[in-house]
């Protein structure tokens, strides 16, 4: 006798244990790692002058001389908003 229902397939029981498995099958990064790399990337665009984006625009250099290196540690200021708390430059800063 047939109940109308039918039995959930073994993908769709386990839909993230499939995408994670057909991710490193195919070489594919997730998202997330997809957005990191780009906001890196865009971070050190900026820094270095190969985008037509003004450094100021989006940060600003910590005023602490004592950086481990190099004298380009960015300066993570505090944001009250959400709005602010999840843009790009806090983002960056954060890592």
């Amino acid at each position: 006798m047939n109940s109308g229902r039918q039995k959930p397939s073994a993908w769709s029981r386990t839909p993230s244990l499939f995408f994670n498995s057909l991710t490193l099958l195919l070489g594919l990064d997730r998202l997330e790692l997809r957005r990191l790399r780009a906001d890196l990337v865009t971070c050190y665009k900026i820094i270095n002058g190969l985008l037509d984006i003004p450094f100021d625009t989006f940060f600003r250099l910590d005023d602490y001389r004592c950086t481990r290196g190099h004298p380009l540690k960015l300066f993570l200021s505090d944001s009250r908003i959400n709005a602010r708390a999840y843009s790009f430059p806090v983002r960056v800063i954060a890592l």
